[in-house]
């Protein structure tokens, strides 16, 4: 079942949403801040929505989340209910912080005495400021580590999150009771050549207890805390509580879901308007945070090598 996107039509981030007009594209954070406690707004801070033209870089879709480091940056919302299993998948961009930040948290707001308290949370993804991310349970057990990202590219972070005293999912998807487990892939621009490497990193960790503090009732993505320089970029933020999620197809400039020939067109497009008619889907091939025309050799790339989707 899924918990909730926090996606619009046109729209490809953390909630942000879009005119009806490419044209005349506005992108807001108008879709969080819902659920059901009143003390959880929608912005802190003042993260930045927008597109290409502004210019924000994004994954999937016409919008980017852009969050300054220092003090407080971020979006949050209350939807989940409760939620004993949970499941998250959002992309990251991250500069050189300079020091240590919460990018994602997830908890509960009664466990979690003060949602300003960044050291609380049932789950929280954190990056220490050059190649590391880390992925943190209840009272920091346990601490899965991906270590040797590229700054300055796109990463898929995916978490799923199981307080139950029963396995969730199944297959290759299977996770433990009382567990939780990190994905975090990313090409590091390796399909255009660049010596950054490939990531494809997966982390599992015991030691979530049942209990109705561990369960998730509210999320905030972006900068929360930490830092000194550099932007935090997130993009394509979705969550569930029990089905998989996965990784996006990168390169699918069209969002037809797959990659062919006709992905050029519309990244052709974006590039010679200078990002004023945008790709609709994931046109950041290289996932170096920019769409160019090493974007379009990438499709190429791909299509030569028969790569699939995702």
């Amino acid at each position: 079942m899924k918990l909730r996107s926090l996606v619009v039509a046109m729209s490809a981030v953390a909630g942000l949403s879009l005119a009806p007009s490419v044209f005349a594209q506005t992108c807001s954070t108008s879709n969080w801040g819902q659920g059901g406690n009143p003390s959880v707004t929608a912005l802190i801070g003042a993260p930045v929505a927008g597109g290409p033209t502004v210019p924000i870089s994004r994954y999937q879709g016409r919008c980017g989340l852009r969050a300054a480091t220092g003090a407080g940056n971020y979006v949050q919302d209350s939807s989940p209910q409760a939620e004993p299993t949970y499941r998250t998948r959002f992309y990251a961009l991250i500069a050189n912080t300079g020091s240590a930040s919460t990018i994602f948290r997830a908890g509960n707001a009664t466990a979690d005495a003060a949602l300003t308290n960044f050291a609380d949370g049932r789950i929280r993804v954190t990056h220490n400021g050059s190649g590391t991310i880390n992925a943190i349970g209840p009272a920091g057990t346990p601490n899965l580590t991906c270590a040797g990202l590229t700054l300055n590219r796109w990463y898929s972070v995916e978490v799923t999150y199981n307080s139950t005293a029963s396995a969730l999912g199944t297959g290759g998807d299977l996770l433990a009771a009382n567990s939780m487990r990190v994905n975090v892939t990313g090409q590091g621009n390796a399909a255009t050549g660049n010596a950054a490497p490939q990531i494809n990193c997966t982390q599992t960790g015991a030691g979530i207890a049942t209990n109705a503090s561990n369960t998730i009732d509210y999320a905030q993505l972006g900068n929360l805390t930490g830092g000194s320089s550099g932007n935090v970029t997130v993009d394509a933020f979705e969550s569930r509580r029990t089905t998989p999620i996965g990784r996006l197809c990168r390169g699918d400039a069209d969002n037809s879901g797959a990659i062919s020939v006709a992905d050029r067109s519309p990244m052709s497009i974006e590039i010679n308007s200078f990002g004023a008619t945008s790709a609709p889907g994931t046109p950041d091939c290289d996932e170096d945070g920019t769409v160019s025309v090493l974007d379009r050799s990438c499709i190429t790339q791909r299509l030569n090598a028969f790569q699939a989707c995702p």
